[in-house]
């Protein structure tokens, strides 16, 4: 859980690690009011802990968290 919130702080401040590691990367459907894009490419570094905390780095939350099929953008969650 502290992960979680680490990785929504860091995303919350503009704190972004620049990562070129995409091996890991992965594709997901997601749910943003703000943009017409029907799925975002995640990325992913090796030494990540799960995909939900890359997940909330990006500026998404997952649907659930292990193997997340579907994330939502944490601007459209602000918004409710």
């Amino acid at each position: 859980m502290d992960s979680l919130a680490d990785a929504y702080l860091s995303w919350r401040n503009g704190i972004h690690s620049a990562s070129s590691d995409t091996e890991y990367a992965f594709t997901i459907n997601v749910i943003d009011i703000y943009g017409l894009a029907r799925s975002a490419v995640i990325p992913r570094s090796a030494d990540s802990i799960s995909a939900a905390v890359s997940l909330v780095t990006a500026g998404f939350m997952g649907s659930s968290p292990y193997s997340p099929s579907l994330a939502i953008s944490l601007k459209t969650l602000e918004l409710f």
